[in-house]
């Protein structure tokens, strides 16, 4: 993809950070609308209201956890609701313990893996059927195979 121009994108983590930011770009570069999902409700009207002050694209905010398979479930529901179709998925929500990995308690690790690696996992089996189905290019297939 060469440019955002008209795209619709989702961005899980997108209400603070780098999911914030990469909202950010879509915006400025032309998507037509971007769903962002969040943990934190409240950080999603902010953040809309950001992105709102960027360009024209209409934005979307979806409480989002994902870890859990369901949540993402019903974000793709919003998203294609909202959008009419998705082009691009950055599944980027994303956390971090801190501290010395070997006196990270268990409980601990299980966050980060169920945050991290799971909410990955949950989102490629949420979004990329949906993207397929939708028929959305080869070569962005090729990407999510990998």
């Amino acid at each position: 993809m060469d440019s955002f121009e008209g795209c619709r994108a989702v961005v899980t983590g997108g209400a603070s950070g780098i999911g914030l930011g990469l909202a950010s770009v879509f915006v400025e570069d032309g998507a037509s609308a971007v769903t962002i999902g969040d943990i934190e409700a409240a950080a999603l009207d902010p953040a809309l209201a950001r992105l709102g002050e960027l360009g024209g694209a209409a934005g979307h905010g979806v409480r989002t956890d994902v870890t859990d398979p369901a949540s993402v479930d019903a974000l793709a529901d919003a998203a294609w609701e909202a959008m009419g179709g998705v082009d691009v998925v950055c599944l980027n929500a994303g956390v971090f313990a801190g501290g010395f990995s070997w006196e990270t308690t268990l409980d601990d690790w299980n966050w980060v893996l169920d945050v991290n690696l799971r909410g990955v996992i949950h989102g490629i089996r949420s979004f990329v059927p949906r993207l397929i189905e939708q028929g959305t290019p080869s070569d962005a297939r090729i990407g999510a195979e990998l």
